[in-house]
């Protein structure tokens, strides 16, 4: 159980869901560091396959 807080006349209280990541700056954070990561990630990955590639289709 939660102790009664102390309420200002000029402060508004809004009761929030349990999980809420889109109302923490922190996991919106993350969210664009992940999505930025896989990008590069892609990219990286994506150059050398096709280095690769190019690299087998000069040997046969």
């Amino acid at each position: 159980m939660t102790k009664a807080i102390r309420c200002f006349s000029n402060v508004t209280l809004l009761p929030l869901p349990p999980y809420s990541p889109e109302l923490n700056p922190v996991e919106q954070l993350w969210q664009q560091i992940k999505q930025r990561f896989c990008l590069i990630l892609h990219s990286k990955i994506m150059m050398i396959l096709l280095k690769d590639l190019a690299r087998l289709g000069m040997k046969y």
